[in-house]
């Protein structure tokens, strides 16, 4: 016979409760981590890609405005 099964229900009550806050815990540092490989791999890519596209967008205006000049 399980220990558990013999234990006062206001035992069991507060393990249970104790299970539900671990579980939460759990799944909080599931989001937590998948949110932060998303933000470690796809958005600073994508960040990465965006400055570089400004970049070179910001100095072909440059070349533009320069050649217009002349």
């Amino acid at each position: 016979m399980p220990f558990f099964a013999s234990a006062p229900f206001p035992l069991l009550d507060l393990l249970r409760g104790i299970a539900n806050v671990w579980s939460l815990g759990l799944i909080v540092a599931v989001v937590v981590t998948l949110a932060w490989f998303v933000y470690s791999i796809f958005l600073k890519r994508w960040l990465r890609v965006r400055r570089i596209a400004n970049i070179r967008l910001r100095r072909i205006l440059e070349e533009n405005e320069r050649s217009e000049g002349r």
